[in-house]
């Protein structure tokens, strides 16, 4: 198959579990407050997998894109030059986050070093017409904006050039 350019991790689970505080607000097992409209989960990787964070804490965050790059676990910081690190820069915004740069994912055909011999999604679904096509070759660059996501022209997708909300996790 093709080489997957970005490789997203998940840890297989999701905790949602919340208790009503005295307050009124809404807050995890850990105490962390948990909102109904969260287009970024803050995340730090704690004992062999990633757990919820207070944004000063922040190693990862959890971003659900619309199109074909879905959820990503992507590595950030919130202070600090990020020249070097391979981070993106996040503004500690949960509802409305800006990431810096852009944000690239390439699979099948699209990833960086694919050879032309090698096989892709699009040449597999080709030859097996009558299996359910669970995956795609796509390229999707974009950018995060104040909870939103501009989908730049040289994506691959029908989403190219659009703008839209992030989606919540």
């Amino acid at each position: 198959m093709g080489h997957r350019f970005f490789h997203v991790v998940e840890n297989g689970r999701q905790r949602n579990c919340c208790s009503q505080g005295d307050n009124g607000d809404a807050r995890n097992q850990k105490g962390l407050e948990v909102f109904s409209d969260m287009k970024a989960i803050p995340l730090i990787f704690e004992n062999g997998e990633f757990v919820q964070c207070e944004s000063q804490k922040v190693t990862n965050i959890k971003l659900h894109l619309p199109g074909p790059s879905g959820i990503l676990i992507l590595p950030v910081m919130i202070h600090g030059t990020r020249e070097g690190t391979g981070r993106w820069t996040w503004n500690g915004n949960t509802g409305k986050p800006t990431l810096r740069p852009s944000i690239l994912t390439q699979c099948g055909h699209f990833a960086p070093g694919f050879k032309a011999d090698e096989f892709c999604w699009c040449k597999y679904y080709k030859e097996h017409p009558d299996e359910t096509s669970g995956f795609k070759c796509y390229r999707c660059h974009t950018w995060v904006n104040d909870g939103r996501v501009q989908f730049l022209p040289d994506c691959s997708h029908e989403l190219a050039g659009q703008t839209l909300d992030l989606l919540e996790v």
